[in-house]
């Protein structure tokens, strides 16, 4: 419309510069509104419908794997019923990253180490892991993972694997984080101080309350 009208003015006709003082008639103001709130809402509709199935989609639904929270959550119920604590209360070694991004438990390690705080001495908590595994027995292992620099581990929840029970973590390295697996002896994690139960592909220990 206004390239229309610019040619109109060159050949003579009036313009809508504020100079001559002309305005398109009434008429023609609704005649433009109305087109552009057909454009307009064209517009919003073409894009709602091609978001909608973009979002909701085939594709995006094949692409989509949801999460199963029923073992997370009765993970967490076997954990506080037998310590009789609430999560926040509770420091936890999980392999099972949900627990510790639903619940507000303590992780013993970081979710990820380029994420880690520089104090939460990472390298040091894996150091405990690897000294508890070393252990010739239960009672060392349990010395190990209760009287650590960072507090004693109120419950452990482990990967059954062929190996062992294992938790995956890693190490901040340039330009990668090293990954680093650590696997416990089930004999280590036994004894009256201990409670299990398996859970899924978990093995989930829950220390007892002191006497």
């Amino acid at each position: 419309v206004p390239v229309a009208l610019g040619r109109e003015a060159r050949d003579g006709y009036p313009t809508l510069g504020w100079r001559d003082r002309w305005s398109p008639p009434v008429a023609t103001l609704a005649l433009l509104a109305g087109l552009v709130a057909v454009v307009v809402l064209a517009v919003f509709g073409l894009g709602a419908a091609q978001g909608t199935d973009q979002a909701s989609g085939p594709f995006s639904r094949a692409a989509h794997h949801p999460v199963d929270l029923a073992p997370t959550d009765a993970i967490a119920r076997f954990i506080t019923t037998t310590t009789g604590r609430r999560p926040q209360q509770l420091t936890v070694l999980s392999a099972d990253p949900t627990l510790l991004v639903t619940r507000p438990f303590y992780g013993f390690l970081a979710l990820k180490a380029r994420y880690a705080h520089p104090r939460a001495q990472l390298g040091q908590r894996i150091g405990v892991l690897r000294a508890a595994t070393a252990c010739p027995d239960a009672a060392c292992a349990l010395r190990r993972l209760t009287r650590t620099p960072f507090g004693p581990i109120d419950a452990i929840v482990l990967r059954r694997t062929p190996f062992g029970l294992a938790i995956q973590t890693e190490r901040d390295d340039l330009p990668e984080p090293t990954p680093i697996t650590i696997t416990f002896a089930p004999r280590l994690l036994t004894g009256p101080a201990w409670v299990r139960r398996d859970v899924g592909p978990y093995a989930v220990f829950a220390r007892r309350p002191p006497a």
